[in-house]
């Protein structure tokens, strides 16, 4: 079959046999609830087991059953089709104020965003400028492996509001900023 760039193939689709998969309820269901599941090859159940074993960590009754209840009773579902309409309505909203910002299959969903910048040599003093005025972003400084890339970028977070008025309120500000002191 042919790739897709915007979406590639998930590892476990390439080497179903040697793949691991992890998914973690506190991402998923509540940040408190210290659960996850795994998936993995046949072939690796026993070292798996013993992994287990040899370990001290221990999984909460409570939480196993808090996450069992969850995905018997479809509640997990509902919470996860929930935050799939607050991220694209929150990506909706932030397009109508960043037009021109970079997307691809999965931004309708993102819960964040990357904001080109221009005219920046050092993200750490735009976070400084924005967090004066109660705007708290990261700049690319942080996820940036090659300290030379003139890639120069915010990543926005469209989860870490109330709602969808308070995110509506901090990007009128961000814009504002950005397009005052020429950024993009």
């Amino acid at each position: 079959s042919k790739l897709n760039p915007e979406r590639p193939p998930k590892i476990m689709e390439l080497l179903p046999d040697q793949t691991c998969y992890v998914c973690s309820m506190s991402k998923v269901l509540a940040s408190g609830l210290r659960i996850g599941y795994l998936v993995f090859p046949a072939q690796l159940a026993q070292q798996i087991k013993n992994g287990f074993f040899n370990t001290t960590v221990k999984t909460s009754t409570l939480n196993t059953a808090i996450a069992s209840m969850a995905i018997k009773e479809h509640v997990v579902q509902q919470i996860i089709q929930n935050k799939v309409t607050l991220a694209k309505q929150a990506n909706i909203l932030f397009e109508q104020y960043f037009p021109t910002a970079p997307t691809n299959q999965l931004t309708d969903y993102a819960f964040f965003r990357r904001l080109p910048l221009k005219n920046v040599q050092n993200t750490a003093k735009v976070e400084q400028a924005l967090a004066n005025i109660n705007i708290r972003c990261f700049g690319s400084d942080r996820f940036q492996i090659n300290a030379s890339s003139n890639d120069h970028f915010l990543r926005v977070s469209l989860s870490a509001n109330k709602s969808l008025d308070e995110l509506e309120t901090g990007l009128k500000k961000l814009r504002k900023f950005l397009q005052k002191s020429n950024l993009i």
